[in-house]
Formats: C-alpha cells, structure tokens, sequence
C-alpha cells in the first residue's frame, strides 16, 4: 500500500507558486543562453570579418611600399642617372630624381627616406637625415658590396640602441635596363626604402574605443593606433606576449571582455599583426535583453514574495491553529477551537463530532481485541493438540518395520521395496535438521522415485547430473522432494505424449561459490499466463494465502529466511513441451572454509 507523504499547506502554495516561477525563470534564462550563445557566434563571425578587413589593408600598405621601390628603381632617370654620362646631363636628371623621390616618399604611407645604391658605392638619397639608418643596415645585413638575390625586410631598429625600435627598411634588387648601359659596363642597383612602423596605423577608421590594432615585433607592441595607457597598457602587454598566430582568442582585461588575434605579416622579418575587439560591441543588445530580463526576474519574485505574504496571513495561519489544536488533543480535552475562514469552522466542528465518536469507537475497539485475544489463545491451545494427535512416529515406524518383515517373511519384493523406501521417507521427513548435505536430499529424492516405481512401475525416469564437489554443499531438507512431486502430480497429469515420463535434476558449483540446482519435466508446461502469476507472486514475495502452489509457497519462504537476497528461485516453461526450476543458493561460511580446505 502506497503511503502518502505529509506536508504543510503553507509550504503547498509556495511550491504551487515557486516551482511554475522557477520554472518560467529556468525558460527565459534558457532561452537566453541560446540567443547569447547565438549572439556570441555572430559576433565571432563579425570580428574575423573586421579583422581580415583591416589585415588586408595593412597588407596592401606594404605592398605599396615594395611598389614604390619598384617604381623608383625602374625609373628612367634612376636607370640613367647610374649609367656613364656627362656632368651636365647628371645633374638635369638628379633633379628630376630628387622629385620623383619627393612624390613617392609623399604618397606612400609611412615612407620617411629612399636610397638606391649601386654595387660600386655610389648611391642616390632623398634624406640626408635618415642617412644614418642606412648606413647601419648596410652595415648589418652587408648590402652595400653584393648583390641582393630577393627582396626582403629587415629587423625593426631604432634612433639608438637604448630606444624603443619603429624604423624597417625594405631592400629589392633593381636590374639595370636602360638601353644606354649595352655600350657600359652592367651594374646591379638595390632599392632601399625607409619607413616608420608607427606611422603604418596612424589615420586608420578602426583606433579608438569600439577597436585596436597593433604591430608586434620582439615581444613588445611597436605600433598601435590606441592609447597604451592603464587597462589598454595591461591588455596590450598580455597581447604582445602570447605566441600563437591566427587564432581568435577571448580575453577578460580590467572586468571587460575582448576578441584578439594575432597574424605574421607577410614582410618575414617577425612583425605581428593583432587586431582587438571589446566583446560588448557585438552584444550591446543582448546585454540590454539581460538586464530587462533580471529586473522583470526580481519583480515577479518581490510580486511572489508579497503573494505568499497575503497567503500566510489569510489562510496559512487559521490553518496552524487548527493543526496546532488538533497536536494538544487528549483524553481530557476533544475540542478545536473555530476560526474566522466559514470553510475551517465546518471543518472544526466536523472534527469535533469525529473526534467524540472516535473516542467511544475506541473503547468498544478495546473491549473485542480482549475477546479476540482469549479467542485465539484456546484457538492455539486447540490446534496444538489436534497437532499432537495426529501422529505419533514411534507407533508408525513400528507398523512400518512390521509391514517390511512380513514382506521379507512372505517373500513380497515389490512390499519389502516399497515399506522400506517409505520408512525411510517418512524417518527422513520427520527427523531431517533444518539444513542436510544435498547428498542427502538426493537419497531423499531416491526413495521417492523407487515408491513412484513400485506404484506404476517403468512409468518415471530420474536422471541425475551432479557434481561431486556440490554433494557436500548443505541444502534445506525436504526442497527438492516436493518439486518432482509437483512435477509427477501436475506436469504429468493425462499425459498423453509417446516419450517417458522424464525428470532431470542437476547441481553444480559456479563461479564465486553459488550451488545452481536445477529440476526438469518434459510433462505439459504452465499456461503462460499462470506462469507469468507465479513470477510475480514469487518476485513480490506475497504467494497467495490457498492452496495453489503450496509447495513453491513454502520453499520460496525458507530460502528467504536462510540466504535473504543472496538466493534466487526462476521458473521458465514451455505449455506442452516443458517446465523448468532454477534454484540459486549463495554459499555459507562454512562453505567457503570448506572449499579453501580450512578446518570447520
């Protein structure tokens, strides 16, 4: 019988309102993470775009610089200039030089200074104040006395050893193609442009508060179009010493949360780009969704809080009364005061009148468990005797053993056989111990076979499969019996197939110490549904009260009470072909000693 929880009112209507609010809560803040989550992907989405955007600008700036080489170093009056000619037509065409360097340098961003060189030491400038810079990659990258194979970019420098570094210079082979150098000696001339890192970001749409960007070269921030002052210096500083490339990373700077991400630049010489976005930028809207969704939380929880208030005062408390009354009830006061609510005033005075007639119920309850009790002590006192009286086993064996002599006198085999396996049944019955060693209940099982054969002779067959070692394991007397019993009173009743009536019985030791015995008809099987009955009888462990199953009823029960869980009993059955018994019994202590061979 299901047994009903207890619970207070009061706690009732809390959860019949709490558990739909939470519920409700638990939704929307669901249904938020979903729509952050997606808000997050879009933004991650968005982010790449920018960051490719910017990337690809910046790309296309150096590009502008190696084209600004090219054009300087293939110029008609540069491929002239280095060519054998007369002073004058030198100088007209230094001046031409000079503005075409103008131009460039003007047009290119970044560029502060170009320098072309040939192999012999001659060179052409736009600055003499940058001079010196060239001077010292000259020097560095040994530029000035061979010819450059490719065009590369050199290690970022600066205006001294002790300064920060923002100059790059980039270096290209020039070829001299002018037609007039076919009659001169061929010379090999190198480009080299200078160029202040720092003035790459300046002017760019992507610095201030919403973006970043920065050129990273050595570990250090070399460039940015940001301010690097506070949380800005912190977010840089950790940007500048990460080490992977062309992965979007999140990271929380000063309690806001960013997107960076790192790529090499296509200059080869270990400048990094890194482009940075504050989160929030993206997900202004659900930030605003968040905020409405937890100040319409917490109004619908105070709304709750006052409900529950209410609640308590109108209903909850007249209700505690009641209960508090109905604790204090004894023999010497039956009464619960009424209150205000009409509903808990009828149900007072229903309570009062039930508690009246309780009591009198009570006492008339009191005076028929006396009788009850007398009664069923002279009802015991009877059945004891009528036990007692229904055998005495000295008078029986000795009629028994008489019946066995006269036969043995007469020369009655079939008598002698039977007398002697019954007496032995009947002193095994009466006298076995609780529990015996399944050799003997084998024995018991024999006798009975032998009985069943003097009756209907050649009619049952018992096969045995059993090994040894389970012949010493120790089994309920008088379980093994009453199975081949049922199985020649029921499973062979009107009989009608060709085949002997065939019992098998098996035992054997499984892993662990278990005895699985096992009992087999080939008679008529159980219906299927009575099968399925008697499992979950035997499962609920409630078999019916009658006579059906008695057997089963009474060896299911002394199991349970000798191995408790550790014992199993399963019955499979096939109507018309077969039923089947699997006993599983655990093994004792005294088993286990015995088959590790310790001494009992």
């Amino acid at each position: 019988m299901r047994r009903n929880r207890s619970y207070s009112i009061y706690r009732h209507i809390i959860v019949v309102i709490l558990v739909p609010f939470l519920t409700l809560t638990f939704l929307l803040l669901l249904l938020y993470e979903i729509y952050y989550a997606s808000m997050l992907s879009q933004a991650e989405t968005g982010f790449d775009l920018q960051e490719e955007q910017y990337r690809l600008y910046l790309e296309g700036q150096l590009d502008e610089i190696r084209q600004a080489a090219q054009t300087a170093g293939y110029s008609e009056s540069v491929q002239k200039y280095f060519v054998r000619m007369n002073e004058r037509d030198r100088v007209n065409n230094y001046t031409s030089i000079r503005e075409l360097f103008d131009t460039l340098i003007r047009l290119t961003d970044g560029v502060s200074a170009l320098c072309i060189m040939d192999d012999n030491g001659g060179f052409l400038n736009s600055e003499d104040g940058y001079l010196h810079y060239f001077q010292r990659a000259n020097e560095a990258y040994d530029t000035g006395n061979r010819a450059l194979a490719s065009a590369f970019f050199t290690d970022l420098i600066g205006e001294s050893d002790a300064q920060a570094p923002k100059y790059c210079i980039y270096y290209s082979p020039i070829g001299i193609i002018t037609p007039i150098s076919m009659a001169e000696d061929v010379h090999s001339l190198t480009c080299a442009m200078l160029f202040d890192v720092t003035q790459l970001l300046n002017g760019r749409m992507s610095g201030g508060v919403l973006s970043q960007e920065l050129l990273i070269w050595d570990g250090q921030v070399v460039a940015s179009d940001g301010t690097l002052a506070g949380a800005g210096r912190e977010l840089f500083d950790a940007i500048a010493a990460d080490e992977g490339l062309d992965q979007r990373v999140r990271i929380d700077v000063g309690g806001v949360s960013y997107f960076y991400r790192r790529t090499a630049l296509s200059s080869e010489n270990g400048m990094v780009y890194a482009f940075v976005m504050p989160v929030d930028f993206f997900m202004d809207e659900a930030g605003n969704i968040k905020t409405f969704l937890l100040v319409g939380i917490a109004g619908c929880m105070a709304m709750v809080v006052v409900l529950m208030l209410l609640l308590r005062r109108g209903i909850s408390r007249p209700i505690e009364q009641i209960a508090h009354d109905m604790s204090q009830i004894d023999a010497r006061q039956i009464v619960i005061r009424s209150t205000n609510v009409v509903e808990l005033q009828i149900l007072a005075n229903g309570v009062n009148d039930m508690l009246s007639k309780l009591m009198e119920t009570q006492r008339q309850e009191m005076r028929n468990r006396e009788r009850i009790q007398q009664l069923e002590f002279y009802r015991v006192q009877a059945e004891m005797l009528a036990y007692r009286s229904q055998i005495n086993p000295h008078f029986l064996f000795n009629t028994m053993g008489c019946i066995v002599g006269m036969a043995v006198h007469y020369g009655i085999e079939p008598l002698e056989a039977l007398g002697t396996a019954l007496c032995d049944s009947l002193n095994y019955a009466l006298r076995a111990p609780d529990t015996v060693e399944l050799r003997q209940e084998i024995e018991h099982v024999g006798n009975y076979m032998r009985i069943l054969d003097v009756r209907m002779p050649g009619k049952y067959q018992l096969i045995l499969r059993v090994q040894p070692e389970a012949l010493e394991r120790r089994v309920l007397s008088l379980m093994l019996q009453p199975l081949l019993e049922n199985a020649v009173l029921h499973g062979f009743e009107d009989f009608d197939k060709r085949a002997k009536c065939t019992l098998w019985l098996s035992a054997r030791i499984e892993e662990g110490g278990t005895l699985h015995l096992c009992v087999v008809d080939n008679g008529n099987g159980i219906e299927e549904a009575r099968l399925a009955d008697i499992l979950r009888q035997m499962r609920n462990s409630a078999f019916p009260m009658g006579k059906q199953h008695i057997a089963l009823k009474n060896i299911w029960r002394r199991m349970r009470i000798a191995y408790g869980d550790g014992c199993a009993m399963d019955i499979c059955s096939r109507r018309g072909h077969y039923t089947r018994i699997d006993i599983q019994i655990p093994p004792l202590e005294r088993d286990l000693r015995h088959a590790s061979g310790d001494a009992p």
